[in-house]
């Protein structure tokens, strides 16, 4: 268990003295989050410490880049025998999660997803990155009144079966766990699984899923009532499910809507939680959200290919460098399904 050096970048120093570090990011997250616990030096507290909200930062373990973005908050703290400062804050797309979508017409027509999301995101000074080549333009798309900027590209990105990823270098990217490249090695009970927990769970799952939607113009049945039906083998009670898409629909988006849905839910069914030493896979590249890993645990009887939802990186002095892994079947981030030698009670059963 290699311990990094953690560092924080501002105004060209790079701060090195902490006594925890944390940085989490996520396959559904749009930005990646950083806390840091520093208890010295005493200049932590002068006016001239540089490390307050708003600073533009960069995060990295033993030079790679974790994060780059802003400070969100400086907490110090001190007693008679001690003082400290908890400082954390989110990559810069933090900025699109909390601001408001604005824009002159608030509405597109036949455009594709990451030709809106750039044009909302041009105020940023942002461009979004696009990790998959088929990409379908949206008949119409109109902005919903107070959504925030991610909203407004999740739900667009939702209606295509696609994930928004906050990436290292503060950006936003388009991607679906079907892109995923794989970590190296694998997760394996008795060698590298330090400690495990695993989910199976019929929540959120049902026979059959009904998508409707409709197009913004047009009359009758054809253009008022589109619906598509996608079912999911492993449920054999009566469990039906009505979702109603997002935007200007056609027959085809239903039914991807529809397949989406079953797919996600199966996906999102198989859970598991890996904590292992290190922040690195076997070729010592970081964990990575956008990656996939092999897990092999009787206890957990899962035998599969799994994808990398979460990850949190910690380093302090009583538990050392460790990294926690949240995990789920592919299908969940709209991949295809990990099941190799799992036991069948981990089946997808997606028709």
């Amino acid at each position: 268990m290699a311990w990094e050096t953690v560092s924080v970048i501002a105004d060209g120093y790079a701060y090195r003295t902490w006594t925890e570090s944390t940085v989490e990011a996520g396959a559904a997250h749009a930005s990646r989050g950083f806390s840091i616990i520093a208890s010295e030096p005493n200049q932590m507290f002068i006016d001239a410490w540089p490390l307050r909200p708003g600073v533009d930062v960069r995060v990295t373990a033993s030079g790679e880049p974790l994060l780059r973005g802003f400070i969100d908050t400086y907490a110090p703290e001190f007693g008679l025998d001690y003082h400290r400062a908890v400082i954390s804050g989110r990559s810069a797309s933090k900025d699109v999660v909390d601001s408001s979508a604005i824009h002159d017409s608030g509405e597109w027509k036949k455009k594709k997803i990451d030709e809106i999301a750039n044009d909302l995101l041009k105020p940023f000074k942002m461009k979004i990155q696009v990790g998959v080549k088929d990409l379908k333009p949206i008949p119409v798309w109109r902005l919903a009144p107070g959504a925030t900027v991610f909203e407004e590209i999740e739900a667009m990105a939702r209606s295509q079966g696609l994930l928004i990823v906050g990436t290292a270098d503060g950006g936003l990217k388009l991607t679906r766990a079907d892109q995923f490249q794989m970590h190296a090695g694998a997760l394996v009970e008795g060698y590298n699984i330090k400690r495990a927990s695993g989910s199976l769970s019929e929540r959120g799952r049902h026979d059959k899923v009904h998508a409707r939607g409709q197009k913004n113009k047009g009359s009758g049945a054809e253009a008022q009532r589109l619906e598509s039906v996608s079912r999911d083998a492993t449920v054999e009670r009566h469990r039906p499910l009505l979702i109603l898409a997002e935007g200007d629909m056609t027959q085809d988006l239903i039914k991807e809507r529809a397949d989406w849905q079953v797919r996600r839910s199966a996906g999102w069914a198989v859970q598991a939680t890996i904590e292992v030493a290190g922040w690195r896979d076997e070729n010592g590249a970081l964990w990575d959200p956008e990656k996939l890993v092999y897990v092999e645990s009787k206890k957990l009887k899962l035998s599969q290919l799994m994808a990398i939802r979460h990850v949190r990186f910690l380093q302090n002095s009583d538990q050392g460098t460790m990294a926690t892994l949240a995990l789920v079947d592919p299908q969940a981030l709209g991949g295809k399904s990990g099941k190799n030698g799992s036991n069948d009670a981990w089946s997808s059963g997606v028709q």
